[in-house]
């Protein structure tokens, strides 16, 4: 069987570029959780991703884009997942991360050096979000993160044209 390195499954009216003649509810999912994924992957894209958790032996080393708009999600990882080529998190062309059940984004996310973008818009639940590397990055959006108190901790140095988008987010005052 050859590597799968991309997935994508959306609505065909979305940005995928995929038909599909099924309509994208959860109505056509099972209880659970999703048994497994190829952790050859380096693009994941899921839109109406119904589970809760991605899968224990989900190891995506490779993955560059993970996109799983209107998720059902509530960590993005319970352990400690190293991903060296994660570039983006949700992004413009394809959408926001967008999860109303997503509450917290595991601290491992620091050791993603190659983040572009980061798009958490309109994750109303998203409460603890402790790190961020900013080495590469260009935009970090928490529009609508309005469980969000705490402003995450940016390690590395920052480039000026770093934009950061806070609209209608639950953080009242950034640390210095």
């Amino acid at each position: 069987m050859k590597k799968h390195r991309i997935l994508c499954i959306c609505d065909g009216n979305e940005f995928c570029g995929i038909t599909s003649s099924s309509s994208s509810s959860n109505s056509n999912c099972h209880d659970g959780s999703i048994e497994y994924l190829y952790n050859d992957l380096c693009w994941f894209i899921w839109h109406e991703y119904p589970w809760k958790l991605l899968p224990k032996n989900f190891k995506p080393r490779r993955l560059v884009h993970l996109n799983l708009r209107w998720n059902s999600l509530h960590h993005l990882w319970n352990e400690t997942k190293v991903m060296f080529y994660l570039r983006y998190l949700g992004d413009a062309k394809f959408g926001a991360f967008e999860s109303t059940s997503l509450e917290e984004v595991h601290h491992s996310l620091e050791y993603c050096r190659k983040l572009i973008q980061f798009n958490l818009n309109e994750c109303i639940s998203l409460k603890r979000f402790r790190y961020v590397n900013e080495e590469l990055l260009e935009s970090v959006n928490l529009n609508h993160c309005s469980s969000l108190e705490k402003f995450p901790e940016f390690l590395g140095r920052m480039k000026p044209e770093l934009e950061i988008t806070l609209s209608f987010s639950g953080i009242r005052n950034l640390s210095s």
